[in-house]
């Protein structure tokens, strides 16, 4: 299968949204967004403010106040400094109503969150996709240092592109020094690593059996001829994941009913990280499909992340806690 007829393929799968080139103030870094670009709209529970279709900020404060920052990205006046906030990392072909499942809960312990977002797409095209998204997000961090400490709850795909910004912060460790030190924590649900990119996109984009099997034949076969353009820098990320480049105490959610990212391919990575002397915690469901955990076993699950919390101290009882 060609790239042309993949591409075709994938147009068929891909909801147009997801389809939506970047802008090209996105691939200017971010520069060129204006306070009428921002969209400010209070839910239920938390304000929200979308920075474009890959970033997404949400805060239970009623109205954030918005600046340019002089780096091109964009300043939130807190009302209360030193609000703890999640950068939560979506899985591939996520939707919105699933994902503020995870936005709420996190609004309601009190923290700020920034959702990150990529399409298949951003995926394919990592140097005009997914490194332009992350680039933001880290610009988006540096221009609000009160956003301290910083949790990192990633999902599937996600665990790839925090490694694309993992390889960014290493190749200007002097620039971003002042982001790694913010890190207090991550939580990885159904993290998949580069070997199960082709099955687990094919599976995230659709249900046809018959098309599953061509876009991942497609894909494999994408990563053996786009070596330089793309394979090179889905390695480069998994690298530095295997590495733990942000050496920061870590929780893994996985499922022995998951064939996307198998428990035996993530304590290939977790037991690296133990070896780093950096405190890891698994939880293994029984019989939650890819990234379904939280929807199959909603009571461990939330169980299992508060815990994790609270040895971080970034709850109200793991202060208490760290006080005493």
């Amino acid at each position: 299968m060609n790239m042309k007829t993949c591409s075709r393929v994938l147009a068929m799968v891909v909801p147009p949204v997801c389809r939506t080139a970047l802008p090209s103030s996105a691939l200017q870094s971010m520069y060129g967004f204006t306070n009428s670009a921002l969209g400010a709209q209070l839910l239920r529970h938390f304000s929200s403010l979308r920075f474009n279709r890959n970033l997404e900020f949400f805060t239970p404060a009623e109205k954030p106040i918005v600046t340019p920052d002089v780096k091109g990205s964009f300043r939130i006046e807190q009302s209360s400094p030193g609000r703890p906030l999640t950068v939560l990392l979506s899985w591939l072909m996520s939707r919105d109503s699933h994902v503020k499942k995870f936005v709420k809960f996190y609004t309601d312990l009190g923290f700020d969150v920034l959702k990150i977002r990529i399409s298949p797409f951003d995926l394919i095209r990592p140097v005009r996709g997914t490194q332009v998204v992350m680039s933001q997000t880290l610009q988006f961090l540096e221009a609000n240092p009160s956003h301290s400490p910083v949790l990192v709850h990633g999902f599937s795909v996600g665990a790839y592109v925090f490694g694309e910004g993992m390889v960014m912060m290493a190749n200007d460790e002097e620039r971003y020094s002042p982001v790694m030190e913010r890190f207090a924590g991550q939580i990885w649900d159904s993290p998949v690593d580069l070997e199960g990119i082709p099955y687990g996109v094919a599976k995230a984009v659709t249900a046809n059996k018959l098309l599953q099997s061509s876009i991942q034949s497609y894909l494999e076969w994408f990563l053996r001829a786009q070596y330089d353009n793309a394979t090179v820098h889905y390695m480069r990320s998994k690298q530095k994941f295997h590495e733990c480049y942000v050496r920061r105490p870590a929780l893994f959610l996985l499922s022995k009913a998951d064939p996307v990212a198998t428990i035996e391919m993530n304590a290939v990575v977790y037991e690296k990280w133990e070896k780093y002397n950096v405190p890891v915690f698994v939880k293994i469901f029984e019989k939650s499909p890819h990234v379904s955990h939280y929807y199959r076993y909603k009571e461990a699950y939330v169980e299992e992340v508060l815990t994790f919390l609270q040895k971080l101290g970034l709850t109200e009882e793991g202060k208490k806690r760290q006080v005493a």
